[in-house]
Parts: structure tokens; C-alpha cells; sequence
């Protein structure tokens, strides 16, 4: 089996892995805005995915879910980040997402795959770092006394997630379009990654249960 045939068998653990978390998230998440939150941003995640695979298989081109995903996904944390630390920043942050997707809905041809780039989802994924390197501030400001180790193996998590999602998705044309078998090791590398946030971002928040970070 090489690389190219193993990233295919993997990437079917995504929807199977997304249902059970939806299903971990209902039966242990205590009621919260962040359980809904939780399950809401899983939910979607699902979506995106069976989506891609009916668009893949139907017309060979699913590159239209990326800035969307992109958006929504930005959205889901920043309201997330804005429950726990009540700072309107967190919702700022996605205006330049937005603006950004608007623009290039009107201007980017989806279906020219040789020549597609989109960087809504770079900047939507630069925005959730910032979320992140954001929350560190807060901890700072307030010398760690808002200190919680959920919360903060939350932000660690989606920091590693986020960064490696900036670096992948800046050269999604290269990536896309390069010949060479190694760019399905990058895609292996990008499901691996994107499974183990599922994982530990469901079981973190449902930690987290009513817990709020004020500062």
C-alpha cells in the first residue's frame, strides 16, 4: 500500500470519528453554551466533510468548501473564546475573515484548479492563533490566577492545530497540483493532526462544563 492509497483509507476515519465525538459530546458534555458550541462546531465539521467527499465524487472539485469552512470554523472560536473570556476582541477578530471571503467569492475561479489559490482559510486559521496567543495574554495580564488546565490544554491544542493549518493551506496550490507522491505525506500529516484536535478538543471541553475565564 503506498502513501497516496493509505491517506484514502484514513481520511474514512473522519466522519466515524466526528459521529462519535458528536455522540461523546451529547451523553458527557455538561449543559452548557459550550457543550452546544462543542457539538454545533463538530456538527459542522461533519458536514463539510460527507460535502466534500458527494462534491469530489460528483463533479472532481470540492475547493469551493475551503474558504467557507474556513469562516465558519473562525466563528465557532471566536464566539467560544468570547464565552470564556467575555472580550469582544474575540469577535473582531473575524471581520477580516469575512471581508476576505466575500471578496473572494466574487473573484476567485473555483473550478481552475491549476490556477487556485485562496487565502481565506489562511487568515481564518492566522485569526484562531491569534485567539490563542490571545487567551496567553490574558493569562499574563492576570499573573495565572484565572489559571485552568482544561482551558489551557484547549488553547494549546487549537495553537498546534491552527499553526500547522496556516502552513499547510498557504501553499494549497503547490499542494494541489504538485505531481510528486510526497505532497500525500503533507495531507497524511494534515488528517493525523486534524483527528488528534477532534479527539482532544471534544474531551477538553466537555471538561471544561461551565468554567468561564474573566479577566
Amino acid at each position: 500500500m503506498n502513501v497516496s492509497e493509505l491517506v484514502v483509507y484514513i481520511a474514512y476515519l473522519i466522519p466515524i470519528t466526528l459521529s462519535i465525538l458528536i455522540v461523546y459530546s451529547i451523553l458527557v458534555a455538561k449543559k452548557s453554551v459550550l457543550k452546544y458550541t462543542i457539538i454545533g462546531y463538530l456538527v459542522t465539521c461533519l458536514v463539510f466533510d460527507l460535502l466534500g467527499t458527494l462534491l469530489g465524487k460528483l463533479y472532481a472539485n470540492n475547493l469551493i468548501l475551503i474558504p467557507f469552512f474556513g469562516l465558519i470554523e473562525l466563528i465557532w472560536f471566536s464566539a467560544t473564546y468570547y464565552y470564556l473570556t467575555q472580550k469582544k476582541f474575540c469577535l473582531y477578530l473575524a471581520i477580516p475573515t469575512f471581508i476576505l471571503f466575500i471578496y473572494e467569492m466574487f473573484t476567485v475561479d473555483f473550478n481552475n484548479v491549476q490556477n487556485f489559490q485562496t487565502y481565506t482559510r489562511f487568515v481564518s486559521t492566522l485569526s484562531l492563533i491569534t485567539l490563542a496567543l490571545f487567551y496567553c495574554y490574558l493569562l499574563l495580564k492576570t499573573n495565572w490566577k484565572n489559571y485552568n488546565f482544561y482551558l489551557f490544554l484547549f488553547n494549546a491544542t487549537l495553537l498546534v492545530y491552527a499553526s500547522f493549518s496556516c502552513l499547510y493551506y498557504l501553499p494549497i496550490n503547490l499542494l494541489i497540483n504538485w505531481s510528486s507522491e510526497f505532497k500525500f505525506w503533507f495531507w497524511l500529516l494534515n488528517i493525523t493532526i486534524t483527528l488528534i484536535f477532534y479527539i482532544l478538543n471534544t474531551k477538553v471541553l466537555c471538561n471544561l462544563g461551565k468554567t468561564k475565564i474573566h479577566s
